[in-house]
């Protein structure tokens, strides 16, 4: 999970899962993995993490009901046998965002994980974000206005 300041480089919430999973695909075709195809589900548990994140004021991969990874693509009706997941708050850059999850290990490892073939990005605008996100060290940070987190996985047999 990453933090970025704000950018001044303009994303849409309509556009900008696709633009962003293009970015992805690009990088996981230079480091010779296949590229990854939406999966409806996948996009369901990534913005109804990103919005409970923004509309509860946190900021984890543990949603506000005590929810991991795996229970909310199940909720959605993923079956999976495997699943990753990178968040970012603070950000509409897309190429920043990219950047910033190739830079840290764990988030390039999900990103480049070539047993991974399908994706899904949830995207959230808060325009009234404040200064008391909390972090998972307990610290309040923020405003963010802008959360991100992409769910990747691969379905069960």
């Amino acid at each position: 999970m990453l933090v970025l300041p704000r950018s001044v480089v303009n994303a849409t919430a309509i556009d900008a899962p696709l633009q962003l999973i293009d970015l992805i695909n690009q990088q996981r075709t230079l480091h010779g993995c296949p590229v990854l195809s939406v999966a409806p589900e996948l996009s369901l548990s990534a913005y109804s993490h990103a919005e409970d994140m923004a509309i509860n004021d946190f900021f984890n991969h543990i949603g506000s009901n005590g929810s991991h990874l795996g229970d909310r693509a199940t909720a959605a009706g993923y079956t999976y046998m495997l699943v990753a997941e990178n968040m970012l708050a603070g950000s509409e850059d897309l190429t920043l965002i990219v950047d910033q999850w190739m830079a840290s290990p764990t988030h390039r490892d999900n990103l480049l994980n070539c047993d991974l073939s399908e994706i899904g990005v949830g995207y959230v605008y808060q325009e009234d974000d404040q200064a008391n996100v909390q972090m998972p060290d307990a610290t309040l940070s923020g405003p963010f206005h802008h959360y991100w987190v992409i769910d990747l996985g691969t379905r069960a047999p």
